[in-house]
C-alpha cells in the first residue's frame, strides 16, 4: 500500500511539475510577442522632431513584459539604439521614452498616468480592457488564440504621433 501511495505521489508531483514548466514557457512566449509588437509599433510610428541617437523603450509598473523588453537592447528602430529603461515616476517618462508599455491595470493609476501624458510625444501601450477610453493609443488584446491590438489613433495624433496606415489597417479596432 505505501509502495502505491508514493508512485501517486511521484505522479502527481510529476504532472505538476509538467503544468508549472508549461504555464511559465506559454507565460514567457506571450510576453516575446507582445515585446515583438510593441518593436513593431515603434517601427511603423513616426516622432515629431527627435534628434536623439536613442529611442527610449519604457515600462511602468512591473509584470513579463518589463523583463522581455531587454531583448530589443541595442536594436534599431528608424537608425536609432534601443535603450530600455524600467520608470519608477511618470516625471522620468517624458524626458527619456519614446514608447511606454505601462504594466499596471489598475484604472485609476492608468488614468493618472495618461493624463500626465497628455500631449505629449510617446506612443503608450497597455493590455488591458478600457485601456484606449482611458486615453492609451495602443491596446493589445488576447483575440482566440493570437496577440492582436487596437489603437486610438485620435490619441496618437494629439501627441503629434504618425501612425502607419500599414499599422492602421491590421488593428482590430480602430478609433
Amino acid at each position: 500500500m505505501t509502495s502505491f501511495k508514493n508512485k501517486t505521489l511521484l505522479i502527481i508531483l510529476i504532472l505538476s511539475a509538467i503544468m508549472t514548466s508549461t504555464t511559465a514557457f506559454a507565460s514567457r512566449n506571450v510576453s516575446n510577442i507582445k515585446v515583438a509588437l510593441i518593436y513593431q509599433f515603434a517601427k511603423f510610428t513616426q516622432w515629431p522632431q527627435y534628434s536623439g541617437q536613442n529611442i527610449g523603450f519604457c515600462t511602468l509598473g512591473v509584470n513579463d513584459i518589463t523583463v522581455a523588453l531587454g531583448v530589443l537592447k541595442d536594436k534599431q528602430v528608424h537608425q536609432r539604439t534601443v535603450i530600455v529603461h524600467k520608470m519608477r515616476h511618470i516625471e522620468e517618462v517624458i524626458s527619456r521614452c519614446q514608447v511606454l508599455f505601462i504594466a499596471t491595470t489598475e484604472p485609476k493609476a492608468v488614468s493618472t498616468i495618461l493624463e500626465k501624458l497628455t500631449d505629449s510625444p510617446v506612443l503608450t501601450v497597455g493590455a488591458h480592457k478600457g485601456f484606449l477610453e482611458q486615453g492609451g493609443m495602443i491596446n493589445l488584446v488576447r483575440f482566440g488564440l493570437k496577440q492582436r491590438f487596437e489603437v486610438n489613433n485620435e490619441i496618437a495624433k494629439k501627441a503629434d504621433l504618425k501612425l502607419s496606415s500599414k499599422l492602421l489597417q491590421v488593428a482590430i479596432r480602430r478609433r
